[in-house]
Parts: structure tokens; C-alpha cells; sequence
């Protein structure tokens, strides 16, 4: 599909390229969302697996610093029963789960600086 508006490759190359990413960005959050699932056959990270597991991911998709990333770490104790030879004991479960958001200002920045040219800022030139 191609404009008539001078500089019309840039707005094509631009409007793809901002289709790339929101899919990478699409993604990525799938694969962060998908850290959190547990059940069978699905290994449990601890705080620090997770956090170098999602820097992995945004690196990966070439995201670093455009998804804002919150882990929420919670404990549970819990206190088991004297059963025959087995003494009483607690048992303590840390489950660990981590969320995204887009942040609004770094992606309109990098949509901004997409396309052919890179980034295009109105400046006035130093000897005006």
C-alpha cells in the first residue's frame, strides 16, 4: 500500500516497523506470563532465577527498558502434624510471581526514532 505524501517510505517503513514491535512486545509478555505457571513438569524459580530468566526474555526480543517489570514474592508457612516417628515441623513455600507493563514514554520515544532516517528532532541549528 503506498502513500502519495512525500516521504512515504518512511511513514511504510515507520508504520511496519511499529507492527514488529508491539508483536515483540506481545510476545515477550506471554513469555513472562508463561514464568508464572506452575504444575507439572514446570520448574519453580527463585527470585533470582526469575529475575535473570525475564532479562533473558527482554534481551532476547531487544525490549530492555520498554516493559516495566515487578516480581511479588510471597511466603507461606505452614505446620505439619506429628505422624508415627515423624516429629511436628512447619514447611515454608516461597512462590514468586512476576508482571509487565508497557512504559508509555520509552515506547512513543522508540516509535518515535523508527524508520529509514532514525530519529528526526525539529532543531534549530547553533548559528541562527
Amino acid at each position: 500500500m503506498a502513500r502519495a505524501a512525500p516521504g512515504g517510505a518512511i511513514l511504510e517503513t515507520r508504520h511496519s516497523a511499529k507492527k514488529a514491535l508491539d508483536a515483540r512486545l506481545e510476545k515477550a509478555k506471554q513469555a513472562i506470563e508463561d514464568l508464572n505457571k506452575q504444575g507439572r513438569g514446570r520448574k519453580r524459580l527463585d527470585e533470582e532465577g526469575l529475575r535473570m530468566a525475564v532479562e533473558s526474555l527482554l534481551k532476547r526480543h531487544n525490549l530492555v527498558g520498554l516493559l516495566a517489570v515487578e516480581y511479588c514474592v510471597q511466603t507461606k508457612t505452614t505446620r505439619k502434624r506429628a505422624y508415627l516417628m515423624r516429629p511436628a515441623h512447619e514447611v515454608t513455600v516461597v512462590t514468586v510471581t512476576v508482571s509487565t507493563s508497557c512504559d508509555a514514554t520509552a515506547y512513543e520515544n522508540t516509535v518515535r526514532c523508527m524508520g529509514v532516517g532514525g530519529c528526526t528532532f525539529a532543531m534549530t541549528p547553533n548559528w541562527v
